[in-house]
């Protein structure tokens, strides 16, 4: 899942992160199928909140990263 920083409109960086989903697909005949489900039912709940969840940074912080990514 792609992360940006976004400062008054512009993109200043880009990362991006790899799931922390498990295929429930894979393990086809270990699981019951209820098992599956409520695993992919949960795995779809936390990726809706992932995409609405925002992180709040104080102006020392950002400031901070600015001074790292620069040098």
């Amino acid at each position: 899942m792609p992360a940006q920083a976004i400062v008054e409109g512009k993109a200043i960086a880009l990362v991006d992160i790899p799931p922390l989903r498990k295929n429930a697909a894979v393990n086809g005949e270990k699981r019951s199928i209820s098992k599956k489900q409520a695993l992919l039912r949960r795995q779809s709940m936390n990726k809706r909140q992932a995409e609405k969840s925002t992180i709040k940074l104080s102006q020392e912080v950002f400031n901070s990263i600015l001074d790292i990514s620069l040098n």
